[in-house]
């Protein structure tokens, strides 16, 4: 079960090693049937028996209705993901907003009730300030007046992930699916593949995204690993996984530095530490973004929306 199961599928949730990552943090529910069954596999068995009990409740809004209805899994935008950030943008500044992009904050000074922005010879003041910047970044601009902070948010360990998408001409694999998640113990340098075309309609094209490297990036690969190299190694590993023949039509290679944070062993008790001293210095900042309590999507837009909330009731 964890060689197998919950190590690709921590490899899948934020590319990591799952000997090192906090169940009780990234799996409250699996910490939980542990604790309180003293087994995983009989508090699953117990919760979809309690499951079969309750009655279901009736999801609200129209989104959700359509969600329910159709059986939805995953969600997208018809122009990629960045269609929401967009769209969210355009809302607030036609609301009066200014938005500064492609532009560097090089220390953010903390007051009892004050917030200072240091932005190149700028200093804009503040009552709060809201930060989704990743741990290790925010770290670095609180170092001077904060130093314990800091170091909490620096401890944080990050990991690097490759992907490079994949397009071949017509339908390619020989099943529809949503991809798949490889153990570290087959000691395969991918991560998983993602079946692009068969979660979104990609026409008669075929779609991949091939992810390498997480936890497992430097014994793979070297520090300046050239994208030509990870390239040839994407599509040789899906001609021998998936019997896919011939070159990509087209294709694109990123290398994500220190793009997903890992919850290890003692995360939980590391964000309560930070969330003290942040109210026992009374200090005006409220840290959302994927560093501290979930690494998805979802959970991004969740603890910006909870932030905003805490924020409005304090007023």
């Amino acid at each position: 079960m964890a060689d197998y199961l919950v190590s690709a599928m921590i490899c899948g949730i934020c590319a990591g090693d799952a000997k090192d990552i906090s169940v009780k943090f990234l799996m409250p529910r699996l910490f939980d049937m542990e604790q309180k069954d003293r087994s995983v596999m009989v508090g699953m068995v117990k919760d979809i028996l309690d499951k079969k009990k309750l009655k279901p409740s009736t999801p609200s809004g129209a989104l959700n209705s359509k969600a329910e209805k159709e059986h939805w899994s995953i969600f997208g935008f018809e122009g990629g993901m960045e269609t929401f950030p967009r769209a969210l943008s355009d809302k607030i500044i036609s609301k009066g907003v200014d938005i500064k992009l492609e532009t560097r904050v090089s220390k953010i000074s903390l007051g009892s009730h004050s917030v200072k922005c240091h932005i190149g010879n700028d200093v804009h003041e503040g009552d709060k300030v809201v930060s989704c910047l990743p741990a290790n970044n925010l770290a670095e601009l609180l170092k001077d007046d904060h130093p314990i902070l800091s170091n909490e948010l620096s401890g944080i360990p990050f990991v690097d992930v490759a992907v490079v998408n994949l397009a071949y001409k017509g339908k390619r694999l020989e099943k529809d699916a949503f991809g798949f998640l490889i153990p570290p113990s087959q000691n395969v340098p991918i991560l998983g593949v993602i079946f692009d075309s068969c979660n979104f309609d990609a026409g008669d094209w075929t779609v991949l995204t091939v992810m390498m490297g997480g936890a497992w990036f430097n014994k793979y690969f070297s520090s300046d690993v050239k994208k030509e190299e990870l390239l040839e190694l994407a599509v040789s590993k899906t001609q021998e996984i998936l019997h896919i023949e011939g070159q990509p039509a087209a294709h694109h290679v990123s290398i994500m530095k220190n793009c997903i944070p890992q919850y290890v062993v003692g995360h939980y008790d590391r964000i309560n530490r930070i969330e003290s001293y942040i109210k026992d210095k009374k200090l005006p900042l409220s840290l959302v973004g994927s560093s501290f309590t979930g690494v998805g999507v979802n959970d991004v837009i969740l603890s910006a929306r909870r932030a905003v909330e805490q924020l409005l009731q304090k007023q």
